[in-house]
């Protein structure tokens, strides 16, 4: 039987502020990079996580959460195992939905677009940046495999450590950079009793057309 809580807990928004669709720009870049600054000064703990939806063989939406790592002519960029489950799926289905949740300022990002793999050298820098803990994590996690114990994984952590003893770990050939190229932006802005702010933007023609929704 379901907790009572489920039924009960209310957290009421009163986000500060309100979207009016003429004082918004033209473009949603520029209302993304100042959320996105906002909750990088901001106390949540994971910023720049989000769900990331990819379409699945079977026809069902796949979430999971990653993390934004760098912007790129507007567009956001994240790592990932390439052969991994959403990485085939994206390999077949370019179409992605991205969604961002700070609950501490009551607000909302969706972004859908079409994803493509960043260039090598892209890729070879900012795993050069990683924690070598996290650069041989790489290396020894067959992402999304059929894992049949932890000890397995803790085997191939210690070769894989070993092998690279002395020595800058390189970048797996099957690890790297995506990049989502946006066609639809949501912004949401939480108000009280459920009535909250929405504004969209979704790409026509090569330009932005802008749009109020209920809540």
């Amino acid at each position: 039987m379901a907790d009572e809580r489920i039924k009960t807990r209310r957290y009421d928004f009163d986000g500060w502020g309100d979207m009016e669709l003429e004082n918004m720009p033209d473009s949603p870049d520029e209302i993304f990079n100042e959320w996105m600054d906002a909750a990088l000064d901001s106390d949540e703990p994971e910023p720049n996580a989000f769900s990331l939806a990819t379409i699945g063989e079977d026809g069902f939406p796949k979430n999971r959460i990653l993390y934004i790592r760098d912007i790129i002519d507007s567009c956001p960029v994240f790592y990932s195992n390439y052969e991994s489950d959403k990485g085939r799926q994206m390999a077949k289905n370019d179409h992605v939905s991205m969604q961002f949740f700070w609950a501490s300022l009551h607000k909302q990002v969706r972004i859908e677009g079409h994803v493509k793999k960043v260039a090598p050298e892209v890729s070879d820098a900012y795993f050069a940046s990683r924690p070598r803990a996290s650069q041989i994590g790489a290396w020894a996690s067959h992402q999304s495999a059929e894992l049949s114990s932890r000890d397995d994984l803790e085997k191939r952590i210690i070769e894989i450590t070993e092998r690279f003893e002395g020595s800058e770990v390189p970048r797996p050939d099957f690890w790297g950079g995506y990049i989502v190229e946006p066609v639809y932006y949501e912004f949401w802005l939480g108000k009280a009793s459920r009535l909250h702010e929405r504004v969209c933007y979704k790409k026509e023609n090569k330009k932005w057309i802008k749009t109020r929704r209920n809540p």
